[in-house]
């Protein structure tokens, strides 16, 4: 029987096989992306994880005031690789970025 750590009720035993089914999925969507369109230096699910991880919002305010605001920090050339590979570039264009409150 299926049983996951620190995980007793069904409705969260389901909840966590549901999210073991979908990171598999997309481990195999960027697995089977990869081999498509080869990036080079990029020929793994954990380099593509390694590389986007380092994508990152930051939050400026400014010291003794109301002011703040969230801003994409800048991408490297492989982030931008992957995000074409997978037809995610325009998550780092200026009208989405302005869309969901970053600057």
């Amino acid at each position: 029987k299926f049983q996951p750590t620190f995980v007793y009720t069904d409705d969260h035993v389901r909840a966590h096989y549901t999210i073991c089914i979908l990171s598999y999925l997309l481990d195999v969507t960027v697995t089977n992306r990869l081999r498509q369109k080869p990036i080079e230096g990029i020929g793994s699910v954990d380099k593509v994880h390694r590389i986007l991880r380092g994508c990152e919002v930051g939050k400026l305010s400014v010291k003794g005031s109301d002011c703040s605001g969230l801003k994409l920090m800048p991408l490297t050339d492989e982030q931008k690789s992957v995000l074409k590979l997978f037809d995610c570039d325009y998550l780092v264009r200026r009208d989405f970025l302005r869309s969901i409150g970053v600057k």
